[in-house]
């Protein structure tokens, strides 16, 4: 097929790369992606004592929320390597992004029915939702840490390959940080359960 909107580049082995102007685009999707799963990670941390109340639930459970992701970092790297090494990059990062809504989901379902107050299901259920949420976020997350070289090697010639790596790195921090000053702009420590639940 004919790229109109490519470059090539020779590699030292005689191939070529085609270097699509998509590329930067790419770059930018994988590390929103990334940044949107790690702020996942700790936004319960900032405002532990309010998630303690809210929730029902004891400090342990709340820490595990966060604890989680570090539990599951290395059977994450496995499934990760496994989907790479089986299928390709791009079904690791539609993966990691699918599972990453997953989470988040479960995560947002057990708060606005907490928050509802029905009283139909338990707050340990609720709990129990959102930590399954926590789970597969955390679990996924390994996808997201161990493909930024991946994504530079595919998409972008040598001597790009440094400043998108690091760009697509940096994603990860950068996602932490917001994760947790966000809780602490929305969360006031001087609300009630009640107030927390109107939001």
């Amino acid at each position: 097929a004919i790229c109109s909107d490519c470059n090539t580049v020779e590699l030292s082995d005689g191939g070529e790369l085609k270097l699509y102007s998509e590329r930067f685009l790419m770059c930018l999707l994988f590390s929103v992606s990334v940044m949107a799963n790690q702020i996942l990670w700790v936004t319960f941390v900032p405002i532990s004592d309010l998630s303690e109340e809210w929730m029902g639930v004891s400090t342990l459970e709340v820490n595990l929320l966060s604890i989680v992701w570090m539990i599951l970092y290395l059977p994450g790297t496995i499934i990760g390597i496994w989907v790479v090494d089986r299928y390709n990059l791009r079904t690791a990062v539609i993966l990691g992004g699918g599972v990453t809504v997953v989470g988040a989901g479960m995560r947002v379902i057990g708060a606005y029915m907490r928050a509802g107050g029905s009283g139909m299901i338990s707050d340990q259920t609720l709990y129990a939702m959102q930590l399954l949420g926590q789970a597969l976020a955390g679990l996924i997350q390994a996808v997201f840490s161990n493909l930024p070289a991946n994504v530079s090697a595919a998409w972008f010639p040598s001597q790009e390959r440094d400043i998108s790596t690091m760009f697509a790195s940096i994603a990860g921090p950068v996602g932490n940080a917001i994760g947790s000053a966000m809780p602490a702009l929305l969360v006031n420590s001087n609300e009630s359960s009640s107030e927390i639940d109107k939001k």
